[in-house]
């Protein structure tokens, strides 16, 4: 039988792997700007940036377009 401390402890644990997730990605986003970013100031076109990064070109230019 679980005591309250075992759920406790159980639900801290899956909370503290979410939040760590969703830190990777966000910092995994963040990093594809500044890829984003220096391909463009290198005059990479929209077309090989969206190939390279799997970014939609929407966004590409809004990244760009926050330079």
């Amino acid at each position: 039988m679980k005591t309250l401390q075992d759920y406790f402890l159980a639900e801290w644990t899956k909370l503290k792997k979410e939040k760590m997730e969703e830190g990777r990605k966000e910092r995994m986003k963040e990093g594809m700007k500044i890829v984003v970013l220096n391909m463009a100031r290198n005059k990479v076109n929209i077309e090989e940036i969206k190939k390279y990064t799997g970014i939609e070109e929407e966004e590409i230019q809004e990244i760009v377009s926050n330079m």
